[in-house]
């Protein structure tokens, strides 16, 4: 396999031809759609076809030089007053292309050409045929299942394979990013062309090689949170787990590999056995698969306003997203906000700790704790208007901003206005995440505050204001008892009352704000590993979290504050009404080996998960490397290369990731052993 310098290779041809393409056609549609053809005409491609089947290797070799950088083509405004707010409350707006999941049926069903003659105008004709072009390098190049794939319909098990796997890869090169692009219901779409090989003789064996290369190819290009959803069930609840699902998963245990993402779709009438397939320990020890709650999911999509046809579409994109497949785009990253100023300001004269240009009229005093929050409230209410305005302008002026259009990419989300772009009303779902950080930092303070200044009447506001602004500087005393009070992730009614109840408020908060511009916006408890370093650029908290220490992290609890196992940790998520976050959230679990050594032990993990859904729950994520090979990888990591982690809602090698996060991931680990 040569090696493959795909990023380095794009941005060389982009760098090339963009100024001739931009200087003679004046259609901004057209002009991404001609730049994206000839990139696919002279990109470098390669690979063995007596070694390997599937074609999808491209880039430059290791040896090229790498090219000038380019001069970004996003204005570079000063940083004004939004930035600074931003910056000071850990806040954030943008536009997150490439988190998507294409119409896959479609292009195996019908094959490029059919659809570059129904498309609705000449850029996404020159788009699709220009991938239909590029598969013909391949095929030239001795690849013979390129000679029909993606062109036509597929017909094969392995044509399937090929047409797949380059409508994926290429999607990178029209988003100009390669993060998180899912493929959807595999099992369900794949099913047939899977089915018909075997009814035409092929071989167990034959299918499972062709689907472990496939897996194999899918590590070459772009991150790790790939989704491959298996499972599920239909409308009426019907069991859709199939032989291909279990081929999968048997696949995926021998290869270890971090791609795809697994999302295992489990649902009432989902059979153990089918479920012990996916609860084995070559798999949790590689952070696979993630697990959701179908009924749940379901549910969480009809309330956001999914029509009853999309709903068998549904899938789990990228690393926690709900969405319809082939009809959304799903801006996972649009804002961010930290729920933590809000509090602040209620307790400090209507500002946050941190100056920042924003502020409500707050009492000098309150009765209860009631009071306190509807302030903090009214404060969050107004920064959350900010920013969700903020996100729809930069939206509607995306390419006046240095966003691109993607003419192949809208060729396949459809299901809105013809021919539009997928930023711009092309699909017929537009949603943006808001992402929710240190929510239950916010209540566990909310709940410390109750029971000391309110309750006990042992402290005051001001005293817990003042300690949290100086870091706890001298005030360790106080600090130790914000920490003694009851805290999320333990089953503690108290402590879940008030992190539902705020996650309740700012999730109808959100959509009561929600600006027209035709976006959606949805609650999201989705960190990732991006907990750590928005903590580490913030001031200490009033629930006794120090300065520059992580924010909790998804839905789970501040780390070290749960001991109450995994029963506790179920009870705390699933007393928030995820069904209110159609943004997401995952609840986070290290399994020591105890729990999943035995069948005995993985028996009681699968009646603890299907509890968690019975709950309410919509995803559990698994962590279960060894702690001691994590620790020894710090120190010699050359000779853990493939030691693989789950770090929020994706699988990568722990070696990769930087200290910080290394660090934090073993502290975390540790305590929840």
């Amino acid at each position: 396999m040569m090696n493959s310098n795909y990023e380095q290779a794009i941005a060389r041809l982009r760098a090339l031809h963009a100024p001739a393409v931009c200087s003679g056609e004046p259609d901004i549609n057209l002009r991404e759609a001609e730049l994206f053809r000839r990139i696919l005409a002279e990109i470098p491609i390669g690979g063995d076809p007596r070694r390997s089947r599937l074609a999808g290797i491209f880039g430059d070799s290791e040896d090229s030089p790498a090219p000038e950088p380019a001069a970004s083509s996003a204005a570079q405004a000063p940083a004004n007053r939004f930035d600074e707010l931003c910056r000071n409350l850990q806040c954030s707006c943008s536009i997150s292309v490439n988190h998507t999941t294409l119409d896959y049926a479609s292009v195996l069903e019908h094959g490029l050409l059919a659809l570059a003659e129904e498309a609705p105008n000449q850029a996404q004709r020159t788009a699709l045929l220009a991938v239909a072009e590029f598969a013909e390098r391949y095929a030239r190049l001795g690849f013979g299942l390129c000679r029909r794939s993606p062109a036509y319909p597929a017909e094969t098990f392995a044509e399937a394979l090929q047409s797949i796997l380059l409508v994926q890869a290429v999607t990178g090169i029209a988003e100009y990013g390669f993060a998180s692009i899912s493929l959807g219901r595999f099992d369900q779409y794949c099913y047939r062309y899977f089915e018909n090989d075997r009814n035409r003789g092929v071989s167990e064996e034959e299918l499972a090689a062709a689907l472990r290369e496939f897996m194999q190819m899918l590590n070459i290009h772009g991150d790790y949170a790939k989704a491959l959803n298996i499972g599920g069930c239909d409308g009426a609840g019907n069991d859709q787990f199939n032989d291909l699902s279990r081929l999968i998963l048997r696949v995926a245990a021998e290869l270890r590999l971090p791609a795809p993402l697994l999302a295992v779709r489990c649902h009432a009438g989902t059979r153990d056995e089918d479920l012990a397939l996916a609860t084995r320990p070559e798999l949790f020890t590689i952070g696979q698969p993630t697990f959701y709650g179908e009924e749940n999911c379901r549910e969480t999509l009809r309330k956001r306003g999914v029509l009853p046809d999309d709903l068998e579409n549904w899938c789990v994109n990228s690393c926690m997203g709900l969405m319809i497949a082939g009809r959304e785009f799903s801006d996972m990253w649009a804002v961010v906000c930290n729920c933590l100023p809000g509090l602040e300001a209620a307790m400090n004269g209507g500002a946050p700790f941190r100056p920042c240009g924003l502020s409500i009229g707050a009492p000098s005093q309150y009765g209860n704790i009631d009071e306190l929050m509807e302030t903090m409230l009214s404060y969050d209410r107004k920064l959350l208007r900010l920013l969700l305005e903020y996100h729809s302008r930069l939206n509607a002026e995306a390419f006046e901003r240095g966003y691109h259009p993607s003419p192949f990419t809208s060729s396949l989300l459809r299901g809105g206005t013809p021919g539009a772009d997928r930023l711009h009303g092309g699909p017929r779902y537009h949603t943006a995440n808001v992402d929710l950080f240190a929510l239950i930092n916010t209540a566990d303070a909310l709940t410390a505050i109750d029971e000391l200044v309110f309750r006990r009447k042992s402290r005051t506001l001001a005293e817990i204001a003042a300690a949290a602004r100086s870091n706890f500087e001298g005030q360790e005393k106080l600090r130790q008892e914000l920490l003694a009070c009851p805290k999320f992730g333990n089953g503690n009614r108290t402590a879940d009352a008030f992190a539902a109840k705020l996650a309740g408020r700012i999730a109808r908060m959100i959509r009561e704000e929600n600006p027209d511009g035709g976006i959606y916006y949805m609650p999201s408890f989705h960190t990732l590993n991006v907990h750590v370093g928005r903590g580490a650029n913030y001031p200490a908290s009033c629930d006794g979290r120090r300065a520059g220490e992580p924010f909790s992290k998804n839905i789970g609890p501040m780390a070290g504050r749960n001991h109450e196992g995994i029963s506790g940790l179920i009870r705390s998520a699933a007393a928030i009404g995820q069904t209110d976050f159609p943004g997401g959230q995952a609840l986070d679990i290290y399994c020591d080996s105890a729990l999943y050594r035995t069948e005995e032990a993985r028996k009681k993990f699968r009646a603890a998960l299907r509890t968690y859904f019975k709950l309410g729950g919509l995803q559990l994520q698994v962590n279960a490397v060894s702690i001691g090979e994590l620790e020894k990888a710090l120190e010699k990591p050359e000779l853990y290369r493939d030691l693989t982690v789950r770090i929020g809602g994706y699988s990568t090698r722990f070696t990769s990731l930087p200290p910080k996060f290394q660090h934090e991931m073993i502290e975390r680990f540790k305590h929840n052993a």
